[in-house]
């Protein structure tokens, strides 16, 4: 997980699949959280990510 968080884990889309799931916790408790400084926008927007993968929200 620390590896994700650092952004060095090898896989691009591990980073926004957790930012996802922070996202989507932080709405559920109405919690506000503080903007992203790395990943920015939508993922769906960088061609060399791969959205699908990063939809299905699954880290191995």
């Amino acid at each position: 997980m620390e590896q994700i968080i650092t952004l060095k884990s090898g896989v691009l889309e591990y980073p926004w699949i957790i930012r996802a799931y922070l996202l989507s916790r932080a709405e559920t408790q109405g919690v506000e959280l503080t903007p992203f400084m790395v990943l920015r926008g939508n993922p769906h927007d960088y061609w060399f990510l791969d959205g699908d993968f990063i939809d299905r929200g699954e880290i191995d």
